[in-house]
């Protein structure tokens, strides 16, 4: 018995694709690495077990305010869902499918670019969340210098990246699933945080 299931990631920003712009601000969300997201299950350990592949995507965040007055740029939250609110991870046989749950998405600090901000990570939950129809905060990023300063430092997405891991099939779900190649598109959707957004 042999189970696929691929992630398709889609990167969405305040429901627009790659980039937004506005006159007071500029936003994009980049895939660094890791853009296809492959499960193999092609072992009676993998489907006992599932298969957890760590720090695989790497997303960058660009973010520049052009200081408009009424629209004070402090930080973005980056969330995530199941793209176009799917509610089950879909095989080619289309009787054939897996529960969004089976999919659990972790983000951490790759260690490029957090400071000089305050960073929350899975919603402050302190482990992997379960992909949804509906969106959830994977990382919430303020600067430092909202708390007294009024300039947001600009963030670039060759210096500003996120880790993104995923888990799959974990505790044996999977045991007794029909052999089928599964496939779902995850959505990530960065909004801009402050006064005035």
């Amino acid at each position: 018995m042999f189970l696929r299931v691929a992630l398709l990631l889609l990167f969405a920003l305040a429901g627009c694709l790659q980039s937004v712009a506005q006159e007071w601000n500029y936003a994009r969300v980049s895939i660094v690495n890791g853009g296809r997201v492959p499960f193999n299950f092609n072992s009676l350990n993998k489907l006992k077990n599932g298969i957890t592949l760590t720090d695989y995507t790497v997303i960058g965040i660009t973010m520049v305010d052009s200081n408009q007055v009424g629209h004070d740029l402090t930080g973005f939250e980056l969330q995530f869902r199941a793209f176009n609110g799917a509610t089950q991870i879909t095989g080619e046989n289309p009787l054939n499918f897996l529960p969004l749950s089976e999919i659990e998405v972790e983000a951490s600090d790759n260690g490029i670019g957090t400071a000089p901000g305050v960073i929350i990570f899975n919603d402050g939950l302190g482990g992997p969340q379960e992909l949804d129809q509906v969106f959830k905060n994977c990382v919430e990023y303020t600067e430092a210098a909202a708390l007294g300063a009024p300039v947001f430092n600009s963030l670039d997405a060759a210096s500003h990246q996120i880790n993104i891991s995923y888990r799959c099939g974990d505790g044996g779900s999977l045991l007794g699933m029909p052999a089928d190649y599964y496939s779902v598109e995850i959505e990530f959707q960065l909004i801009p945080t402050g006064p005035g957004f």
